[in-house]
């Protein structure tokens, strides 16, 4: 073997050596994206699942942290397709519990995109703040 023939076979070595090292990283990191794939696929099966039991414990327990949860999914489409009318309902549950944080979402809720809360909005925040939240009580002057 010449000078050159072995300079070669060098070369096909490190290019070789090269190339599976590189099949190696993508196997190794295909496997990774797979197991972050299926973390995140546990994850919301556990949120939903979550969600799911929030609605359950509103509904049958008369729970009111979980009645406002349940109508922020159906406001925000969290876990849920968006439902406005049942995010109403369960954040009227919530503030019928006596749930500060209920009804000033409900007051939110009616007031919408408008800057200055209408009758039905300002109802809900006077309610919030006689239960105690202080960003309703600022909103209603009190």
């Amino acid at each position: 073997m010449d000078k050159t023939q072995k300079q070669l076979l060098i070369i096909a070595s490190v290019v070789g050596t090269i190339l599976l090292l590189i099949l190696a990283f993508n196997i190794f990191s295909s496997g990774i994206e797979k197991e972050e794939k299926n973390d995140a696929m546990i994850s919301d099966y556990r949120a939903v699942d979550r969600a799911l039991l929030a609605k359950e414990n509103c509904d049958r327990r008369k729970n009111s942290e979980d009645c406002l949860k349940t109508g922020l999914y159906y406001l925000n489409g969290k876990h849920v397709n968006v439902n406005k009318k049942k995010a109403a309902r369960y954040l009227l549950k919530a503030c019928k519990m006596k749930s500060p944080v209920g009804c000033f979402q409900l007051g939110k809720f009616w007031q919408g995109d408008r800057k200055k809360p209408g009758r039905k909005a300002r109802k809900y925040y006077k309610k919030a703040c006689n239960f105690g939240d202080l960003e309703s009580c600022e909103i209603v002057g009190k």
